[in-house]
């Protein structure tokens, strides 16, 4: 051996790191069926995990004058060089540089230096000075990136400054190398290397690799049979070749099943279906189902499979194990243990908004979520009721604590301690170790039992942290959190993840996935002319003659580049078939050309689905009698029992209560309870219209500042983050021009005396006990006023005496007084409207408060105060026998009560009213 050649001395390499799990999964497959016990197993690698390798010994040896540097850190590279730009749009144009990069490198095209002045455009000019500032930067810093030193390998090979293996062999490797493989590969050679599989097919064109007809023998056929969806298998169709009398690139396909349908999903669902089959027939095949264009359409792909193999329980044998596995995977950063890893390093304890908060306190990753997680989410609620859209992390673990949640408030009580000493400026590798910290601090990972495929993204997310902490090594000078983050994220949003294949029989692939695998069967779909040959795709930042020999940047390379995939695609199974969609508009899309004879095949049409047998149930609209007469929420149960019985039911004796996530700001909720507390701390000490006539104008309005700002402290104080400085200084203008419009029409009533500020009080109606508070009671010489404020609509036409009386508040309290009420009013506090609108005995001196003998409209025929008195008295104990019953039938009284409803899910009155009549009252 030669003092350079690797102690290893057979590497066999795969173009993709799938394809090297396949091999080496393969080759030790072989060795147990021989009997083998222990074995030396030969290095199986993808090509670019090779060159890693590589890029690792030259580290160690000193085989090139700068340090390797990864394709992480090459990307912060071309993003600081590029960030000296000013960009208007694309804000990620450095992955553009670093694909423009790379390709120049597979494909040995001329450096940019070189390129002639006469091609260039604005972008090429640019990309251009990029690349010189790039290899400026990275010689000042002593680095090299992955393919300036993978272009420098055939030299160094040729130089015996690296170590080589006796053999290398090439396998799945269906498409011709890139300039840059054979350069390298040559140099091996001259090295003394043996290289096997590449062999060249003349007369297909295509390159195969040696052995690769044994490689199947092992597989089981399965035979023939008539699947679900009446698709025949061919075993002969993996001998497809070119017609000699056609196009170069075209394949013939005669005897090839090409079947047609109208809808991309139908024709997934018959290509899971016949996958189904198959390993339903014989669980021991592997057969794959191909889609070009999976990346596009994961989600869409994922969710027919599941349609398909689980109704009713599909699996293989009694081991429960699944039967497929797609290939290509989502973002690192969308997985939800990586989701909400990140999401805890941007908490901030001093600004946390509801939606993080209740995603910190659902998240199972952290520790102690099986055992307190009804607490939790009891901690969720009270916070969503009852605090602002913002909280500090004083608040959130207060919230905690109060429900319960000991383990997770302690949690975050440490992390809160620690988090300060994290914010100066560190190296990445600093920030690896303080991330860390943070994470074990909250409980990251003690949460309930990780599957395997969770073990596997957290196993992922620590390889992200550690490639990130390599950046100290192109970054010159400490970077603050939030850049840190940023760059955190940015690469794990980039990094795609996919659990490993963990033996399924059915695997859903890409076309780069699928090339160089062999299989029993195999199912091409998106056999149309949009997708073969496909478009051609140019890099934007080189100009087009110096890129004319790249693969897929020409319509001619594009062409023979497809019928290379399709050829080795037809290669890989003895049983294959494909398939396209046509779409149901004009122009329909047609089958591929490469494929000359096929035998086309229309889809079956669906079967007819017969109606399903919907189970019916008794509905029993009756609860059981409240045997409580006490209930909380005073004269809002009898508002909901009349709004619809089932809501009063689901609210009151239930607890359904609504979880709405607030928003920035205030709310219409509390903006009334701002006005009720100005006009209370308004009225302090005033005794009634006399006193407020005589307050002179500056006196009138330091009384109104007074008082919103009293009021708005009493508001905020629970909770700092409510307002923020400008927030408040607007909240008190409003408040303030608001007020002082109002107490302009106070000063036009006739004389009345404040008697009471939030008076409390309490009712009974047939035996129901509830309490209120009155906003205000003014005495007048007419009698009593009740005064309700309202910042929302309200209108005495609510008081129409009916058995379902749809504003019950006001009435309640009068018939509740120990003196009869002379008049009832609302005062209307809108910026849009300021007015009294009420009912009355007699005149009481208020504009908009009707006597009743007077008032039209709904209520022209009532005349009698005495007789509404005792009309709202029926009603009300109607109301009352009604809930204590335990009356709870879905029962809306108008389309209003269920529009301002969030009890749909639970009562369906859309699922029991016709769909236009909701849209009509609506």
């Amino acid at each position: 051996m030669s003092k350079q050649q690797s102690p290893q001395t057979k590497t066999i390499l795969t173009p993709t790191a799938r394809l090297a799990r396949v091999e080496k999964r393969r080759l030790a497959d072989a060795r147990v069926t021989e009997g083998a016990q222990a074995w030396r197993a030969p290095e199986v690698l993808s090509f670019s995990a090779w060159l890693g390798s590589l890029r690792g010994q030259a580290l160690m040896t000193g085989a090139v004058d700068r340090v390797p540097v990864s394709a992480s850190q090459s990307r912060l590279l071309w993003q600081q060089v590029i960030d000296t730009d000013v960009f208007i749009g694309e804000p990620r144009v450095y992955t553009l540089a670093e694909r423009a990069w790379r390709t120049i490198h597979e494909h040995c095209l001329a450096h940019p230096s070189e390129w002639p002045e006469a091609l260039l455009s604005e972008d090429s000019r640019r990309f251009r000075d990029w690349v010189q500032r790039f290899e400026k930067v990275s010689g000042q810093r002593g680095v090299i990136d992955e393919w300036s030193f993978a272009a420098r390998l055939p030299g160094l090979f040729a130089d015996g400054a690296l170590e080589w293996p006796a053999m290398i062999e090439l396998i799945g490797f269906e498409l011709p190398p890139t300039p840059l493989q054979q350069q390298i590969f040559k140099a091996l050679a001259d090295a003394g290397t043996a290289i096997n599989g590449l062999a060249i097919d003349k007369a297909a064109g295509t390159q195969t690799a040696d052995g690769d007809d044994n490689r199947n023998d092992n597989r089981n056929d399965g035979g023939d049979f008539d699947s679900d969806y009446g698709i025949d298998s061919k075993p002969d169709s993996g001998n497809r070749s070119r017609h000699p009398s056609a196009d170069d690139h075209v394949l013939d396909a005669q005897g090839f099943e090409l079947h047609r349908f109208t809808d991309a999903d139908e024709e997934l669902r018959a290509a899971a279906a016949w996958a189904r089959a198959r390993v339903a027939h014989c669980p021991d095949q592997a057969v794959a189902v191909v889609v070009p264009d999976l990346n596009g359409r994961l989600a869409r792909v994922e969710r027919i499979f599941l349609q398909l193999f689980d109704p009713p329980g599909f699996a293989l044998g009694d081991t429960g194990a699944e039967a497929w596995h797609v290939s290509l995977g989502l973002p690192l950063a969308q997985w939800s243990l990586i989701a909400d890893a990140l999401l805890l390093l941007r908490l901030d304890p001093a600004r946390i908004d509801q939606a993080t908060a209740g995603r910190i306190l659902a998240s199972a990753c952290l520790g102690g979520s099986s055992h307190e997680a009804g607490r939790r989410a009891r901690a969720t609620a009270d916070l969503m009721q009852w605090s602002p859209f913002e909280i500090t992390a004083f608040e959130l673990i207060g919230a905690c604590r109060k429900s319960g949640a000991t383990i997770i408030a302690a949690q975050l009580d440490a992390w809160k301690a620690r988090r300060p000493e994290h914010r100066d400026a560190a190296w990445p590798s600093e920030w690896v170790a303080r991330f860390q910290t943070e994470l074990e601090l909250l409980g990251f990972g003690r949460g309930r039992a990780l599957d395997s495929r969770e073990y596997q993204v957290l196993q992922r997310w620590h390889e992200l942290l550690e490639q990130f902490g390599a950046l100290d090594a192109v970054i010159t000078t400490p970077i603050k959190r939030g850049f840190a983050l940023s760059l955190l994220a940015e690469r794990a949003g980039g990094a795609t993840f996919r659990e490993r294949n963990p033996g399924c029989p059915v695997e859903i692939l890409g076309v780069e996935e699928a090339l160089g695998s062999r299989f029993d069967a195999l199912w091409i779909t998106t056999l149309d002319t949009e997708n073969w040959p496909g478009s051609v795709r140019r890099e934007p930042l080189i100009p087009g003659p110096v890129q004319a020999r790249v693969p897929g940047a020409s319509s001619d390379g594009r062409l023979a580049r497809a019928g290379l995939e399709l050829a080795g695609l037809l290669r890989a199974a003895n049983d294959v078939c494909g398939s396209w969609s046509s779409g149901s508009e004009d122009p329909q899309r047609e089958p591929t050309q490469l494929l000359y004879r096929p035998q086309i095949i229309d889809a079956p049409a669906a079967p007819a689905r017969e109606p399903i047998a919907l189970e019916r149930i008794d509905d029993d609209r009756h609860a059981p009698m409240l045997l409580d007469a006490k209930v909380r929420g005073g004269t809002g149960v009898l508002s909901d029992q009349s709004a619809c019985p089932f809501r009063a039911f689901a609210l009151r004796r239930l607890g359904a209560r609504e979880l709405a996530m607030p928003r920035p700001g205030l709310d219409a909720a509390a903006r009334g309870n701002l006005t009720h507390t100005a006009l209370e701390l308004f009225w302090q000490g005033l005794a009634g219209h006399a006193e407020l006539i005589a307050l002179k104008p500056d006196e009138l309005d330091q009384r109104i500042h007074t008082a919103t700002d009293q009021a708005l402290g009493r508001l905020t104080e629970p909770h700092r983050l409510l307002l923020s400085a400008a927030g408040r200084r607007l909240e008190q203008r409003c408040s303030v021009r608001t007020l002082q419009r109002w107490l302009e029409l106070e000063r036009s009533r006739g004389d009345f005396r404040v008697a009471a500020r939030e008076q409390e009080i309490a009712m009974e109606f047939a035996g129901l006990k509830l309490k209120g508070k009155i906003d205000r009671i003014d005495e007048t010489p007419a009698g009593t006023v009740l005064i309700d404020y309202k910042t929302g609509r309200a209108g005495r036409n609510g008081w129409m005496p009916d058995a379902r009386i749809a504003d019950p508040q006001l009435p309640a309290y009068a018939l509740a007084m120990t003196s009869r009420p002379a008049a009832l009013a609302f005062a209307r506090i809108r910026p849009d409207e300021l007015k009294f609108d009420g009912l009355c005995e007699t005149d009481a001196g208020i504009p908009g408060v009707t006597e009743l003998a007077e008032a039209r409209g709904a209520w022209k025929d009532a005349e009698d105060w005495n007789v509404l008195l005792n009309d709202w008295q029926t009603c009300l104990d109607g109301l009352s026998i009604s809930f204590q019953e335990g009356r709870a039938e879905v029962d809306p009284r108008d389309a209003q009560a269920c529009r301002n409803c969030h009890l749909h899910s639970l009562c369906r009155i859309h699922e029991r009213m016709p769909a236009a009549d909701t849209e009509h009252e609506a």
